[in-house]
């Protein structure tokens, strides 16, 4: 029912029906928003985690590397 329809000419059936169908295609549109929500939200969840495993590795290297100019300064 993609064309227009003067509603004014419609019984009170012929808009319920109007009705139930636009719901229903509301309802199929908000299933694959919430879809491609869920897919979006996992995507942004796994880049957050890579994203704070690559933090923790440069904060264990600086560590690392920090330890090794102090015994160095030491010993020398």
């Amino acid at each position: 029912m993609n064309q227009a329809v003067d509603k004014n000419n419609l019984s009170q059936r012929e808009l319920l029906i109007l009705v139930a169908d636009r719901q229903e295609t509301m309802n199929q549109k908000m299933d694959k928003l919430s879809g491609d929500y869920i897919e979006l939200h996992t995507r942004v969840t796994k880049l957050e985690t890579r994203q704070q495993t690559i933090a923790a590795a440069w904060g264990v290297g600086s560590v690392i590397l920090t330890i090794i100019i102090n015994l160095l300064k030491f010993w020398l």
